[in-house]
């Protein structure tokens, strides 16, 4: 390959990278030390993947969160636990959405559920 091909080329990835853009995903969130906090990771991502009862029909799901929830953590201690698992479910009735937290229907132990 010659060089001027070798530049074009790499002219040619810059300007590709430079247009490509996704939008930033809703993240969890952890109360940590009196604070709420953004979580940078979804822990509780793989427990729900393969789950046939989540996500469920109506959950209203945006380019922001395409996994369809936000889980809220906290930290007690040496211990991080599940507090709630909020998802916007859409009435096509009303045509609204309204929050809802499935914790209770996801986890049988109820609030607030130790990760493990």
């Amino acid at each position: 390959m010659t060089l001027a091909m070798r530049m074009l080329l790499a002219g040619l990835l810059l300007v590709l990278d430079a247009t490509a853009g996704a939008t930033a995903q809703v993240p969890d969130r952890v109360f940590i030390e009196g604070r709420d906090d953004a979580l940078d990771t979804n822990p509780l991502e793989s427990q729900l993947r393969d789950r046939p009862d989540f996500p469920r029909e109506n959950v209203s799901r945006g380019i922001a969160n395409w996994r369809g929830y936000v889980a809220h953590w906290a930290i007690d201690g040496d211990r991080l636990l599940l507090r709630r698992v909020e998802v916007r479910l859409y009435d096509s009735g009303n045509e609204s959405s309204s929050s809802v937290d499935l914790l209770a229907r996801l986890f049988r132990e109820g609030a607030p559920v130790g990760a493990s």
